[in-house]
């Protein structure tokens, strides 16, 4: 039996709106269509919805950005900058005035309200329904309460007292803690008030969301790319505010953990696994690990250096979607700390390495970390890698692959719009592409000093003659013969993903360069 979710009720006599007011929504999904879309203050002829596309985050770097877009629309004196999965129920907006008139005995220069607050000790103040739960602190007594800080999903402003939004605040995180600091320093307080919201009422294909289990965006908050997205935010609000310091826990992760000179050395020269992901590339984790290189603690089944994954997400977001150069110049000390941390433990005398496909996007940064650094650099035929399965990096689920995708078509001069028309073999194709080519202008793929190119096809039909290759470019010995046993030509040749002729044939078009540069086309 499907699980219960309690909605607030509003009486029926609180009567007709009379203040018109501008809602800012910036579309990020098609969740818009089943919750603020459907809200009875949208028909309402006194508003005006103002929306601000940013499907997928394709247009805007950030939150704030799209908002102030949005915002220089508005035209009325009251503008609700509102979530696109918030529905506000019949009578909200009378129920809003109601509130507000109230409050506005008290302060009338209020700088912001919303339906829900914090305090400082971390307790909730407001009237809403949630997948977790539904909450009313104003049952009983005055309906607003001062608050520290708003949750995003409603904030509401009067167009005279507009803060001021901080257009290099990376991702959706903490801005309604970050509008409240700012305009407390004006002596403008923020409330929360009794106007309540239904917050991630329905998904994207309009089912009702029950509980957090049902909602995409809940789950992908255990996710390590949206963890990395979360940390660049709260390590922006600890820098720009130092007393919310607590909020961010890693002050030592640019501590290097030793300071001996041959670990050091060490440090500086890693053999560093490159490969586009989605190309086999757990094939070179096992040959590396069957030569003897340390690729980490904990490394996946795909053979990725899991350690690393974490710091190099985040560097990634700082290097494409942060714009404080503060921020922007972490990236190298961050890649390099953490690859220390993950190898102190190693004996001095062993080779070292990692491999995460993400590497790619951070050629420029591992070069600078990691001076003396060799590179093997494994190539499939790039038809070969976009008719399989799609790689995060080309998909629109994750945080990673909403940066990697749209800067893939910047790249390729190719409007960013049309990743929304085109196929996931194509998206496939256009990040391959920038990838690849990112890989071949590398000082690490062109200089034979310090760099090995193994092709995924080689190693496939001739697998001991590949790791000859490998063990003799690294002088060692073979310790381990795991890599025949592993490669599966029937799964290399035959692709789960079967792609319409149309398909196969743009894909085409679109590597030909690629293709011919690397030796697969004459």
């Amino acid at each position: 039996m499907e699980q219960e979710r309690e909605y607030p009720i509003l009486s029926n006599s609180v009567g007709t709106p009379k203040m018109p007011i501008s809602f800012v929504v910036v579309i990020y999904s098609d969740e818009y269509l089943y919750n603020f879309s459907k809200s009875e203050c949208v028909v309402n002829p006194i508003n005006e919805v103002i929306e601000v596309n940013n499907v997928a985050n394709l247009y805007f770097n950030n939150l704030s950005q799209a908002i102030i877009h949005g915002l220089q629309h508005a035209r009325h004196e009251l503008i609700a900058v509102v979530h696109e999965d918030v529905l506000l129920i019949k009578g909200w907006q009378a129920q809003f005035e109601q509130s507000l008139a109230k409050l506005e005995v008290d302060d009338a220069q209020w700088a912001m309200v919303g339906a829900v607050g914090r305090l400082p000790e971390g307790i909730v103040r407001g009237h809403w329904s949630d997948p977790y739960r539904y909450k009313n602190t104003f049952a009983e007594g005055k309906p607003y309460c001062e608050v520290d800080e708003l949750d995003e999903q409603l904030m509401i402003f009067h167009k005279s007292r507009l803060p001021d939004f901080d257009k290099n605040f990376p991702g959706i995180h903490h801005i309604g803690r970050e509008l409240a600091l700012g305009m407390r320093n004006s002596d403008l307080k923020t409330y929360a008030i009794d106007a309540p919201t239904i917050h991630k009422y329905a998904d994207e294909k309009g089912r009702l969301i029950l509980n957090d289990q049902a909602s995409k965006k809940i789950v992908d908050r255990r996710s390590l790319t949206y963890l990395a997205d979360k940390a660049c935010c709260d390590n922006y609000l600890a820098h720009k505010w130092p007393q919310f310091t607590h909020i961010y826990k890693h002050q030592d992760e640019f501590d290097i953990p030793f300071n001996d000179l041959g670990k050091l050395a060490q440090l500086d020269r890693p053999i560093i696994l490159l490969s586009r992901g989605g190309s086999g590339s757990r094939l070179i984790s096992n040959m590396a690990e069957d030569a003897g290189v340390f690729l980490g603690n904990e490394i996946s089944v795909s053979g990725d250096s899991m350690e690393l994954v974490l710091p190099f997400y985040r560097s990634i977001t700082e290097k494409y979607r942060c714009s404080a150069s503060w921020q922007k110049n972490q990236r190298v000390p961050r890649i390099r700390a953490a690859a220390a941390k993950m190898m102190q433990a190693l004996d001095e005398n062993l080779p070292w390495g990692f491999k995460l496909p993400e590497n790619l996007l951070l050629l420029p940064e591992l070069m600078s970390a990691f001076p003396e650094a060799s590179y093997i650099c494994l190539i499939r035929d790039p038809l070969s890698i976009c008719l399989r399965r799609t790689h995060m990096t080309a998909r629109l689920d994750n945080h990673i692959g909403r940066i990697a995708l749209p800067e893939a078509y910047d790249y390729l001069k190719r409007d960013r719009s049309r990743i929304l028309e085109d196929s996931p073999a194509e998206h496939m194709a256009y990040t391959t592409v920038h990838q690849l080519q990112l890989l071949q202008k590398s000082e690490c793929f062109r200089n034979d000093d310090n760099s090995l190119i193994l092709r995924f096809e080689d190693i496939i039909h001739q697998p001991r003659q590949a790791m000859d290759t490998l063990c003799m470019w690294l002088g060692r010995k073979p310790e381990k013969h795991r890599v025949a046993d592993r490669v599966s030509v029937s799964r290399a040749l035959n692709p789960q993903e079967v792609y319409p002729d149309q398909v196969v044939s743009k894909v085409k078009d679109i590597l030909s360069e690629v293709r011919k540069d690397l030796g697969y086309l004459e």
